[in-house]
């Protein structure tokens, strides 16, 4: 139940933030890919923008990450009275699920959109498998 509540900000708010930043980083890159193939432009050139809007967005997640972590924590016990009741807002465990849940969260805004950087960037399936571990 506390976690299916936590649940809602990442699904609401990060995943079409992560899934449109994927879409500019594509065509931002392929727009790279394009006008260094014309000109014979330096590379530092081409990266610059894609390396901006990849900061300014990992920033901007980090940020509504660390709302989760250091706000939102101190305050599940309220939210849980509010959409749950009063039986689990007054359940200590339920309200450290949802604490933890909010920290994981920034943690899964951080990795989806460096993910998300990665699968835009990328030209062929064997760069992505090269990624992998095993």
């Amino acid at each position: 139940q506390a976690s299916a509540y936590g649940g809602m900000a990442a699904r609401i708010l990060l995943q079409p933030l992560e899934e449109n930043a994927r879409l500019l980083w594509s065509r931002v890159a392929s727009t790279a890919k394009s006008s260094t193939k014309s000109n014979t432009s330096s590379k530092a050139n081409t990266v610059d923008p894609l390396e901006q809007s990849y900061v300014t967005l990992v920033k901007m997640v980090l940020y509504i990450g660390f709302v989760f972590c250091f706000i939102a924590v101190n305050y599940t016990s309220v939210l849980l009275n509010i959409m749950a009741g009063r039986k689990w807002g007054s359940n200590p465990e339920a309200a450290n699920v949802l604490s933890a849940f909010c920290v994981y969260t920034a943690f899964l805004a951080w990795n989806g959109m460096t993910e998300a950087f990665v699968y835009a960037v990328t030209t062929s399936g064997s760069d992505v498998g090269r990624l992998g571990i095993a």
